[in-house]
């Protein structure tokens, strides 16, 4: 069981919450979990946001805007917009006056947990060339269609 402090908030990695000063707890989603971990584990670093998008949603094709609101999610659970930097055109970093620190920890697959079960997909370059061909393929029989139509009538 991992636990860490995030300036005053206490992160429980293996139930998903975050616990404020007033024992409050919000649970946050599994991708926002996953890019909070991220963080954590190079604070110092400036994650563009592809990066991101792999960390919070592993074998998954998903629009940018998914994590846009994570990161607005994550900064409303904080009640600190400062706590997740925006690098314009570049991606996020956490700030680095955020203050982390390990509570305790037990050997255990947290990590492990959070990975999502192994889903065959088709990989983007793939759905590009049948995109591709798909659409050359509808004009070529537009364009045959009237060809055929308006050469013999």
């Amino acid at each position: 069981m991992a636990i860490y402090h995030i300036n005053n908030k206490i992160l429980d990695i293996n139930n998903r919450i975050i616990i404020d000063s007033n024992n409050n707890s919000i649970k946050i989603s599994q991708s926002e979990l996953r890019i909070l971990i991220s963080f954590i584990s190079m604070p110092t670093k400036v994650w563009n946001k592809d990066e991101l998008l792999q960390q919070g949603w592993p074998n998954s094709i998903v629009v940018i805007n998914s994590l846009t609101v994570a990161i607005s999610n994550l900064r409303k659970v904080f009640k600190d917009t400062n706590i997740i930097i925006s690098h314009k055109g570049i991606g996020y970093s956490l700030n680095a006056n955020t203050k982390i620190s390990q509570i305790n920890t037990q050997p255990s697959h947290q990590l492990n947990e959070l990975e999502s079960p192994q889903i065959k997909t088709i990989k983007p370059s793939l759905i590009n060339i049948l995109l591709i061909s798909s659409i050359l393929f509808f004009m070529f029989s537009l364009w045959f269609y009237y060809s055929w139509n308006y050469t013999y009538v």
